[in-house]
């Protein structure tokens, strides 16, 4: 791992981390992130909902926490743009969406707000290992396959010897996204993408209008990946169900958008078509193994 000396201005960050349910995990990420070493930080929990009492329990442990209130239908995309409109409203200057099921390294914000200093329109993103196996990377950063329906982690193209890596795409768990990004490029899709693909969509946009995306090798996250929320429904769900239900990796609205604007092929609906016959395949597989791996685009 990389590591880092710095001394710096330390800007305003909002950390936006939408919730539903899952109250151990949000207290575990909560005492992981009271140990880091920036200071200039505020913690926004949008609480779409939830029926385990994680708000009443935030509040009690954890004051200094803005508790922001959702009522159970503005899944992922939705509770982050309620916790970022707050953000900018009062001022901040960046946004750092991040998911509860994690917990941080003590440098993790340090190193990318150090990375965004010296890097102007860059949205940059931390290296994100499994929690339990720690030497095991999950993400660094992605890049859509459009020849096999996938975003695929940029696993080979990984180098720990660089501070940064310029990369195409990266998902929206500890990602740190300049106030600027809002302004300019607009919110997070939650017409479209109310669960899936909302990171995605923005940072394809943002590209578009020059906004470049690093991964920062000094910052680490540890990801509780088999936490995914809804996993289990999900993969026994069969092929009209992956692409009505907004949980779903499929969901059609979401995957149309993503290919209707931005895939780089005169004609998109061959590689949308290309991607749902992988599905296909996937289900066919699921019969025979009994698991569907559909946790990513």
């Amino acid at each position: 791992m990389v590591v880092v000396n710095s001394t710096f201005r330390q800007p305003r960050v909002s950390l936006v981390i939408p919730i539903f349910n899952g109250v151990d995990d949000t207290i575990e990420f909560l005492n992981s992130l009271s140990a880091i070493t920036y200071e200039n930080y505020e913690i926004i929990i949008v609480d779409d909902g939830s029926t385990d009492g994680s708000s009443r329990i935030v509040a009690e442990q954890f004051p200094s926490v803005r508790l922001l209130q959702g009522d159970g239908n503005l899944w992922w995309t939705g509770g982050t743009n309620l916790g970022v409109r707050d953000a900018l409203d009062r001022g901040t200057e960046f946004i750092l969406t991040i998911n509860n099921d994690n917990e941080v390294s003590s440098n993790f914000l340090t190193s990318l707000i150090d990375t965004a200093l010296a890097n102007e329109d860059c949205i940059i993103t931390s290296v994100g290992y499994d929690y339990v196996d720690r030497d095991t990377v999950r993400f660094f950063g992605g890049e859509i396959r459009w020849w096999r329906g996938n975003i695929d982690q940029l696993m080979e193209e990984m180098d720990f010897k660089s501070r940064t890596v310029e990369v195409p795409l990266a998902n929206g768990n500890s990602t740190l996204v300049p106030a600027k990004v809002f302004r300019e490029v607009g919110f997070y899709d939650e017409i479209n993408c109310p669960q899936y693909h909302a990171d995605t969509e923005l940072l394809l946009r943002a590209r578009k209008q020059g906004f470049r995306v690093l991964v920062d090798n000094g910052s680490v996250i540890f990801n509780k990946a088999d936490h995914c929320t809804g996993k289990s429904a999900v993969e026994k769900m069969g092929f009209a169900a992956l692409l009505k239900d907004h949980r779903s990796a499929y969901y059609f609205k979401a995957n149309y958008k993503i290919y209707k604007e931005y895939c780089p092929y005169r004609f998109f609906w061959f590689f949308l078509l290309l991607r749902y016959a992988f599905l296909l395949k996937g289900l066919i597989r699921r019969n025979i193994t009994g698991r569907l791996d559909a946790c990513c685009l």
